[in-house]
């Protein structure tokens, strides 16, 4: 009964780690280049999160401030109903988490089409109109207005990552802040991954265990 015990603590364990890892309150990005059709918009990016490392396709959600290749640094991770509105918002519409809803959709939407270059710059720029155009885009102003009447539903896997404001910038830009990026919860295979191993190491520890009681 105590050998049953142990591993399933010890699995427990694993499987709570592995729940948690997309789940810090930080991350650490490093931007690798553009992803786009034409070499431009989305970029890409490699995200830390709790030791567990993903190649992540983001979207800037800031146009106001720059990166360049191999610039690093730690952002907090909020969800689109928990981060706040960065900037001067856009004619009045992009006053509430409803800009985040928008932009989370965004992205998804612009994710499932890298290959049309046409929709992941229409969605880019909506996104950008959320936060800081002069006036109401018409891709932006649709989707909120469905994500409003209950035609469109915003995806619940999107992060948003915003510069912690503190830390160091590896291979900073200028005096630039990083910008703001969308981007998805760590992909499954790496969490897999984690868990294997955690799960090897678990396997490990009850053998051991069970040899010492036969001595």
């Amino acid at each position: 009964m105590k050998k049953f015990g142990l591993l399933t603590f010890l699995a427990v364990i694993a499987v709570c780690l592995v729940s948690t890892a997309a789940y810090a309150d930080t991350a650490t990005l490093t931007y690798t280049g553009p992803t786009g059709p034409n070499n431009d918009y989305p970029y890409g990016f490699q995200v830390k999160v709790n030791g567990v490392t993903t190649n992540q396709t983001l979207m800037c959600a800031s146009d106001f401030t720059f990166i360049q290749g191999n610039e690093s640094w730690t952002a907090n991770i909020f969800t689109p109903s928990t981060a706040p509105i960065p900037g001067v918002p856009a004619s009045g519409y992009a006053v509430s988490s409803s800009a985040w809803l928008a932009a989370a959709w965004l992205y998804d939407n612009a994710k499932a089409n890298l290959g049309s270059e046409a929709v992941v710059f229409a969605d880019q720029n909506a996104v950008w109109s959320l936060f800081m155009a002069p006036g109401p885009d018409p891709t932006a102003q649709d989707v909120l207005n469905k994500l409003a009447g209950g035609t469109l539903t915003a995806p619940t896997d999107v992060l948003i990552y915003m510069y912690d404001d503190g830390t160091t910038i590896t291979n900073q830009y200028g005096n630039y802040d990083p910008q703001i990026f969308l981007g998805s919860t760590p992909e499954p295979g790496s969490l897999l991954l984690l868990g294997t191993g955690l799960g090897l190491l678990a396997f490990g520890l009850y053998r051991g265990k069970l040899r010492s009681e036969e001595h």
